[in-house]
């Protein structure tokens, strides 16, 4: 079952179902002795329009079609009687409404030697489907309480699960799983076809979703960034999950860590944080995405630029311009909220402080009236510094220069994903070392790595236990994928293309990345992730401070997947653009 998307409902529509149609409903399925339930009303987007659906929750069993149906048809007509005849049913299987867990492969499975060969045989089967974004091999289950459906309570003391299988899980765009029942049979005759596979039941699974570029064009939530970054997000000099973005002011990313080439401080990042190819109105399979972007760069996008070799200027600002203008409307909103509340609820007490009567006034009401006027004071001062930053073309915000970058690539032996930048830093602008994140981060969960610093650069190991610090979701902890994942050339447009020796025509690139889970917490409704937009760039690294690459993409879906690029590629393809003899890290001193 591909799972559906539910945005809020809005609160009219809610109260109307709870005031006028949930009894009624509710007493016909008892008449018709029905095992079912009235569970609530949803909003619905399918991908054309937005419909509002009464929600049932049914038992799935072999051949119970035909009571579904005789289920709808019921509630469809009495919605019809009650004069609601926009109203749409939807039914379900409650299971299908929760999200799958996922855990990693370990690095002893024996279907892991036969992998490389079998994701290629399996996208070869997907063609001509070109709208697959990336393919993982994990384990796969579900679990959740059982649910009394009369009394519409669940019982915690007691779950139900799906045994827990290896799965081929291959993430596709928002279309209809009829679009692809000919390549899922093919699919599933190459997992047939090896022994192997077949006698561990590995199963084919699709995930509807979207692949992107972790760069944030759209606010995830009403708070911008600099509500949990607190004071860090002043600082000038760059930390670990800043906020950066490129002049453009299209989308906002995060800052890695300081790297040194040859003993000089360079900051890095993923090169679509500071070459982005998308914005707020088109996808980054779109060949309108790049129109922001100086034409002189583009012709680099798919062979990188070497050190000092970039036509124009490629501005980077910390925090990004998109966040510092996120900023000034936020704090602008809370002093209007604040004064509001001055000139209404504390207009009076307002009033008798400035008569010099403050006796007359409760202790209460004086300190509500001391609290939003030193509210006022800071939300003035937090604004005035983010149109500082808006208005100044260096100052504050401004991190430097990127000079070199991947473009949007892969290593020519290992296939392995490219995509990093990097910005030289001043003097007054490099950090002594990479400090490791003290806060929890915006999630709160994972325990700090025990190294008070980044300490070298060493490749993931399959199955280890890594964290990041990202610009949206903070401090976060996951595990390494044992099999490697294959990521489409839609992820952006600017991917290149392939000649084909064998098939004699040119064909779409499909680079390795290697797949981060995130951790997972024993709830049966967890909905924790790795990475979030506005993550890309951020550094990968362990406990003990050892950086093992870069994040570079996630999978938007219930697979929760994020992809980085590992350290060895990333070093190696540095050295060959920038000509440096030598990648390390700062290690508490200044670089001269």
């Amino acid at each position: 079952m591909l799972p559906v998307s539910f945005p809020l409902t809005p609160n009219d529509v809610e109260q109307d179902f709870e005031d006028n149609l949930r009894k009624p409903l509710n007493h016909l399925l008892r008449q018709h002795q029905m095992s079912c339930k009235i569970s609530t009303i949803q909003s619905h987007r399918p991908p054309a329009e937005e419909h509002h659906y009464v929600l049932i929750y049914a038992r799935w069993s072999p051949g119970c079609q035909d009571t579904w149906i005789k289920i709808a048809d019921l509630v469809l007509l009495k919605l019809k009687q009650l004069g609601r005849k926009s109203l749409k049913v939807l039914l379900t299987d409650r299971r299908g409404l929760v999200s799958p867990f996922t855990d990693p492969i370990a690095p002893d499975d024996s279907l892991l030697p036969d992998w490389p060969t079998m994701a290629h045989k399996i996208l070869d089967a997907v063609a001509p489907n070109t709208t697959w974004l990336s393919l993982d091999l994990l384990w796969r289950w579900k679990e959740w309480p059982k649910y009394d459906i009369w009394r519409g309570s669940w019982k915690e003391e007691n779950y139900e699960s799906e045994p827990k299988k290896v799965k081929v899980v291959l993430v596709i765009q928002w279309e209809s799983q009829e679009a692809w029942n000919s390549a899922i049979s093919r699919v599933e005759a190459v997992i047939a076809n090896n022994p192997i596979y077949k006698s561990r039941g590995v199963e084919l699974e699709l995930v509807r979703g979207g692949l992107f570029g972790l760069t944030l064009i759209r606010k995830p939530s009403f708070q911008p960034a600099p509500v949990t970054h607190l004071e860090e997000w002043w600082n000038e000099v760059p930390y670990m999950g800043a906020s950066i973005g490129p002049e453009s002011g299209i989308g906002s990313g995060s800052y890695g860590c300081t790297i040194t080439l040859d003993d000089r401080p360079y900051g890095i990042t993923a090169c679509h944080v500071v070459l982005p190819t998308s914005d707020d109105r088109y996808t980054y399979a779109d060949p309108e995405a790049q129109r922001h972007i100086d034409p002189r760069h583009i012709p680099l996008l798919e062979t990188g630029a070497t050190l000092g070799d970039i036509p124009g200027q490629l501005p980077v600002r910390m925090p990004s311009k998109q966040d510092l203008e996120d900023t000034e409307r936020y704090y602008r909103d809370k002093i209007a909220e604040g004064k509001e509340l001055l000139a209404g609820k504390l207009e009076f007490v307002q009033s008798i402080v400035e008569a010099g009567i403050e006796d007359q006034c409760s202790r209460r009401n004086l300190a509500e009236l001391k609290e939003c006027k030193e509210e006022l004071r800071k939300y003035e001062e937090l604004k005035a510094k983010a149109s500082e930053g808006l208005t100044q073309t260096g100052g504050f915000s401004a991190l430097g220069e990127a000079t070199a970058f991947s473009g949007f690539r892969k290593d020519d032996e290992s296939g392995m994903i490219l995509d990093w930048a990097l910005i030289p830093l001043s003097d007054s602008k490099a950090p002594k070392e990479n400090k490791m994140p003290k806060s929890l981060g915006t999630k709160g969960f994972p325990s700090p790595p025990r190294s008070r610093k980044l300490t070298e650069f060493v490749d993931p190991r399959l199955y280890e236990h890594v964290y990041k610090r990202g610009r949206s979701s903070g401090l976060t902890d996951g595990y390494i994928n044992s099999a490697k994942s294959v990521l489409h050339g839609l992820y952006t447009r600017v991917w290149p293309k392939e000649y084909d020796d064998e098939k004699k025509k040119v064909t779409l690139s499909r680079p390795w990345a290697v797949g981060i889970v995130p951790s997972l917490w024993l709830q049966p409704t967890a909905q924790f992730v790795f990475g979030m937009p506005g993550d890309s760039g951020a550094a990968i690294f362990n406990e003990k401070g050892e950086v093992k690459g870069i994040l570079v993409a996630g999978c938007q879906g219930d697979t929760k997947m994020v992809y980085m690029m590992p350290v060895s590629e990333m070093i190696k393809d540095i050295k060959a653009k920038t000509g440096a003899t030598k990648v390390g890290l700062p290690q508490g001193k200044r670089q001269d």
